[in-house]
C-alpha cells in the first residue's frame, strides 16, 4: 500500500494514495485541532487539478479538498488549488 503525508501547522496525516483514507494522525492536540475530524482526502480532485498521476510524498493540507467525519466537504484553501488552465 502506497501512502503520502499531508502536513499542517497542527501536525500531519499519513494517507492512502488510492483511497484518500487516513492511515495515521499525528496532531499536536491543540484546542482547535481539526486534523482528528478529517475522514478522507479527495485524491482524484488533487490529481486532476495538478495533472499528476502520483501524489508527492509530502503535501500541504491547504492544497487538498477533504471530507470530514460529519460528511462536510471542504475545498482547498483559496489560492492553493492548481491554477485554471484555459488551454
Amino acid at each position: 500500500m502506497k501512502h503520502f503525508r499531508v502536513s499542517s501547522s497542527q501536525g500531519y496525516l499519513i494517507v492512502n494514495d488510492q483511497t484518500g483514507i487516513i492511515i495515521e494522525c499525528k496532531s499536536n492536540g491543540c484546542k482547535n485541532d481539526y486534523l482528528q475530524y478529517i475522514e478522507r482526502f479527495d485524491v482524484d480532485r488533487y490529481k486532476t487539478a495538478f495533472k499528476k498521476s502520483i501524489i508527492p510524498e509530502d503535501v500541504d493540507i491547504l492544497r487538498f479538498a477533504y471530507w470530514s467525519k460529519d460528511s462536510t466537504y471542504e475545498t482547498p484553501a483559496e489560492g492553493y488549488e492548481a491554477p485554471f488552465d484555459s488551454k
